[in-house]
């Protein structure tokens, strides 16, 4: 059986490279899709935003775990993630220098980093599975199944920390920055 703790890193060299190649080759079309989200989402009101990105969050975490189940889709939906987060860190600093990079990081680095083990979680989790079921676990499929579900309260815990760092927290942080800059 592969380590955990082997999963877990491939699943963050995944969202890693994700922001790399995001940030050397940037989609301004994807950007300007999510931003269109975040607008939709911003209009709300503090408790709706706070459901609607947990909600959010969780289904994309599922969709992590399930997909990494059969490997490949799992692992884009987080690689995709952080591409996401790379090409926001280039435009931000081409448009604004080392400001923009700083305003990308304290606005996502608070939640980001719990939503990020959340989803290099579940990706792994998805992974082990996968790995397992390759490697003839299929007569324990049930537990399999059962002892990775019985794991998921750990990540949807941690989403919506994030969700309430990211609805409460980071507008304050980024009201501060703004403030000094």
């Amino acid at each position: 059986m592969v380590r955990f703790s082997r999963l877990v890193l491939v699943a963050l060299a995944i969202y890693v490279a994700g922001i790399v190649a995001g940030f050397l080759k940037p989609s301004t079309s994807m950007l300007e899709s999510v931003q269109q989200e975040v607008n939709d989402i911003a209009a709300l009101p503090a408790p709706a935003r706070l459901v609607v990105i947990f909600m959010h969050n969780t289904v994309a975490m599922l969709a992590m775990l399930a997909g990494s189940i059969i490997i490949v889709p799992g692992a884009v939906i987080l690689g995709v993630n952080g591409f996401v987060v790379g090409s926001l860190a280039n435009v931000e600093y081409v448009r604004q220098g080392v400001k923009g990079l700083a305003t990308v990081a304290l606005s996502l680095l608070p939640h980001g980093v719990i939503e990020l083990a959340a989803y290099v979680y579940a990706v792994a989790l998805g992974l082990r599975l996968a790995y397992s079921l390759m490697n003839g676990g299929k007569s324990r499929l049930g537990e399999m199944v059962t002892d990775t579900l019985a794991s998921m309260y750990v990540p949807i815990a941690a989403l919506f920390t994030a969700a309430v760092v990211e609805v409460y927290v980071t507008p304050k942080i980024i009201a501060g920055l703004d403030a000094y800059w």
